[in-house]
């Protein structure tokens, strides 16, 4: 059972998920050579990202409609994107022969394995246990969790490369025509002692 204070939620996150796709899909024409080109990496994750907020999109949407259609559009979604997950792992970590490229994406990958299989468990919950409350909760925190990941793989697709904490806090270096700008003070020539 659905209970009518996450009616809200649901209706708010039918029109987020939407937004956010459209962005994606606007985020992904504005450079089409660099997702659909030569290296797959892009693509994986401009697949990812989709998938994560059609998923988002398409539970939220079926949760207005019935507890049971939410249950089997979540549980069909969650195992779609699950067994997405699995192919983006396979091109982000095997494909990739640069080992700090791999340590930095197998949380990511990880956390969305986790994220689908408690998409499916409260899904098979709501199916399970259709008076009971706690699934649906469950799955509203849930598809939260869904759209951080969605919004960190459109993220990605604008060519963030920033990682870890440190990156987020220290100074950003932007780039002109691809050269990296100096950000340190200018001298007369004289070296930093």
């Amino acid at each position: 059972m659905i209970p009518g204070q996450l009616s809200g939620f649901f209706v708010a996150g039918t029109g987020a998920a939407a937004a956010l796709l459209g962005l994606v899909f606007v985020a992904i024409s504005i450079n089409p050579e660099r997702i659909f080109g030569a290296t797959s990496t892009a693509h994986a994750i401009a697949t990812n990202a989709v998938i994560a907020l059609a998923d988002a999109f398409f539970v939220a949407f079926a949760a207005l409609l019935s507890p049971g259609t939410c249950a089997w559009v979540a549980l069909g979604f969650g195992l779609f994107a699950f067994i997405g997950t699995l192919g983006l792992a396979y091109t982000l970590i095997y494909q990739e022969l640069n080992l700090r490229l791999v340590a930095q994406r197998i949380p990511l990958i990880l956390a969305s394995f986790v994220i689908y299989g408690l998409q499916c468990w409260f899904a098979a919950e709501l199916l399970l246990t259709p008076n009971a409350t706690w699934p649906a909760y469950g799955l509203a925190h849930t598809l939260l969790a869904v759209f951080a990941l969605g919004g960190l793989r459109g993220y990605q697709l604008l060519g963030a490369h920033l990682t870890g904490l440190r990156a987020w806090l220290g100074p950003r270096h932007y780039t002109i025509e691809g050269k990296a700008l100096d950000t340190r003070p200018e001298t007369d020539g004289e070296q930093p002692r």
